[in-house]
């Protein structure tokens, strides 16, 4: 009942401050035009609650139709969960890629697989632990090309030469 008397109170406002418009404006060649709009905003006024309800409910079907029958309800924390996984296996793949290339650029070595434990505080990724696996013969023996991937990976990328591990496999 609220509902319907403050439809019709607003109706009843916007016609009298039409006519008080109406009246102000001077008789010219564009008042047919002016008239049309005014018109046009009181037919739109009496008819908007009239098609929020129709699309409502047509909406309501909708989701209906679709909801129950499908199943699917997600828990945001379950989205952002599932976001944040797949923003960390991103931020792992692509510096994967990145010490894989920067090895084979600098020191002409194929890496077998690259590790990565990363950590995040309020979206913002830092490594925790680099592990590289390597061929078993790639080294030939010499310890410093290890310790001189060690170093570099170490100032590239701000984490220290006790937390990235070389392996032969």
């Amino acid at each position: 009942m609220e509902f319907l008397k403050s439809w019709i109170t607003g109706i009843i406002m916007l016609v009298i401050f039409i006519t008080v418009v109406d009246l102000l404006l001077p008789d010219n060649k564009y008042k047919k035009y002016i008239d049309l709009t005014v018109g046009m905003i009181v037919m739109i006024s009496i008819i908007e609650p009239v098609l929020g309800f129709v699309m409502s409910q047509k909406g309501f079907n909708i989701q209906l139709a679709q909801g129950p029958k499908t199943g699917f309800y997600y828990d945001v924390s379950d989205i952002q969960k599932k976001q944040e996984e797949i923003i960390i296996k991103a931020y792992k793949d692509n510096l994967a890629r990145q010490i894989s290339d920067y090895i084979r650029d600098k020191y002409g070595l194929n890496a077998k697989a690259i590790e990565l434990s990363v950590g995040s505080k309020q979206s913002m990724y830092s490594i925790n632990r680099i592990s590289i696996v390597f061929d078993r013969w790639a080294f030939h023996g010499s310890g410093d090309k290890v310790r001189d991937i060690k170093n570099d990976i170490s100032l590239v990328y701000n984490l220290p030469v006790e937390n990235i591990s070389i392996l032969e496999n």
